[in-house]
Formats: C-alpha cells, sequence, structure tokens
C-alpha cells in the first residue's frame, strides 16, 4: 500500500490539499465595476421575484402606489447621500 493513502502517516495539512488551488493573492480582486453591478444585480433580482406576491396580496392600484412612493423615497434617499 502506498504511504500517501494511509491517513496517519500523512502530514495534517497535506490531507485535504487537493480541494484547494493555490493561487496568488492578485488571483481574487475584483474591479469597482463587476462588484457594483453584482451589488445592483442582487438588489433588482430580489425586487424582481418579489414585486408579483406584492401586488397579489396589495392589489394593482395600491400596488402601483406603493411602487412609485417606494421609487420616490429611494430617489430621496440617493439624492441625499450625494
Amino acid at each position: 500500500m502506498s504511504k500517501h493513502l494511509v491517513d496517519n502517516e500523512m502530514e495534517p495539512h497535506r490531507k485535504l490539499s487537493f480541494l484547494t488551488k493555490d493561487v496568488g493573492i492578485d488571483s481574487h480582486k475584483i474591479g469597482i465595476f463587476v462588484a457594483v453591478l453584482t451589488f445592483v444585480g442582487t438588489i433588482i433580482g430580489g425586487g424582481v421575484v418579489g414585486l408579483p406576491k406584492a401586488f397579489y396580496f396589495t392589489g394593482i392600484l395600491f400596488g402601483i402606489i406603493m411602487n412609485i412612493l417606494c421609487g420616490l423615497g429611494s430617489v430621496y434617499a440617493v439624492s441625499m447621500l450625494i
């Protein structure tokens, strides 16, 4: 039997070394543009999934009114940040 197949003889840090790749620290960096796109995509994706159920429970008229009010609130909040 090969000595690498026996767990007791292997060094502890080498037992799971096949699960990780040895990559440099620079390979994990992403740009600001990619980070912003990921953030916006997450927010928009959650809203798109949740809107039909919200409209179902509130009704079309009240759903549209609340959607407009939330949009105006978001515009106001962003204008305060800038």
